[in-house]
């Protein structure tokens, strides 16, 4: 998903979709963008939206606005917490999952802005995450979310915000996917080499035990259970010096990696035999903590 940031309002610029924000009251809410006003008064009037937490409404007004469709979003009557505005995000980009490639987004007033910046950007593109890695179908193909648009300036502290929120939902998809994928895709190599990408792109340092190394270490347990695939067990370490004061007592992350590729005789129960994909899971979010920081 790409970042696009203005100094113009959000209902100016152009998009599939514009989501706009508004608080629970009795009555509707003034100073809306041209256009929206008589669309959203109906939606009070008929009593079908009042802006409760959850709340959602599509509408599809036909001038004043860059967006083509309108996604009212709820926000209740509490003060607007930053995980509240990620969860109103959410259910606003599920009402239109699949028909959009493009979003703009009025940013709340009740948030800083560059709080609301940063939550939008990281809300978006890990809602808009799509887990189907293998699926195929002869449907006519969704539209996937490429483009978010804020209407911020480029060169701002929100928008710096919004491409850390980004940033941050990119690694944390890249984890999702390393953990959906099957252990006929990702074997220790391959996830050995996803550490070893992560060193490269972050200049951290890093080591890798192979199979010699943890014979010679002790590694007694790690090598008996790897002896059961054809896959060779390793062992990864990152290190990232980034402490203010070099003398603190150093955070270890251990992130457990077995890929699920050694076959052989379970005596796990069948049901849920599916999600054993995931036992590298701490592997993938270990990486994931180290590339962030």
């Amino acid at each position: 998903m790409q970042l696009h940031c203005a100094a113009s309002s959000a209902h100016l610029l152009s998009a599939d979709a514009l989501f706009l924000a508004v608080a629970e009251s009795e009555t509707p809410p003034q100073n809306l963008p041209e256009g929206l006003t008589s669309s959203v008064q109906a939606l009070w009037e008929d009593g079908s939206f009042k802006g409760a937490e959850d709340e959602c409404e599509v509408l599809f007004p036909v001038q004043g606005l860059g967006a083509r469709r309108v996604v009212v979003l709820g926000l209740g009557s509490e003060p607007l917490t930053a995980e509240m505005w990620r969860r109103a995000l959410a259910n606003g980009y599920h009402a239109v999952a699949g028909k959009v490639s493009s979003i703009a987004v009025e940013l709340p007033t009740s948030l800083l802005v560059d709080t609301a910046a940063e939550v939008t950007a990281e809300a978006l593109a890990l809602a808009a995450f799509d887990p189907r890695l293998y699926h195929t179908s002869h449907e006519k193909p969704e539209k996937i979310l490429s483009t978010l648009a804020l209407g911020v300036a480029p060169d701002s502290n929100a928008a710096a915000a919004a491409h850390r929120g980004l940033e941050l939902a990119r690694v944390v998809n890249r984890a999702r996917t390393l953990s959906n994928m099957p252990g006929n895709k990702l074997n220790v190599a391959d996830l050995r080499d996803e550490a070893l990408a992560v060193a490269a792109r972050t200049g951290i340092k890093h080591r890798v035990y192979e199979m010699a190394d943890l014979r010679r270490e002790g590694f007694g347990c790690l090598v008996g259970v790897g002896q059961g695939s054809v896959h060779a067990p390793c062992f990864v370490v990152l290190e990232y010096f980034g402490a203010p004061d070099s003398s603190a007592a150093p955070i270890v992350l251990l992130g457990k990696g077995i890929t699920f590729d050694t076959g052989g005789v379970c005596i796990k129960p069948r049901a849920g035999m599916e999600e054993m994909k995931t036992d590298m899971h701490g592997v993938a979010t270990v990486l994931g903590v180290m590339e962030l920081a």
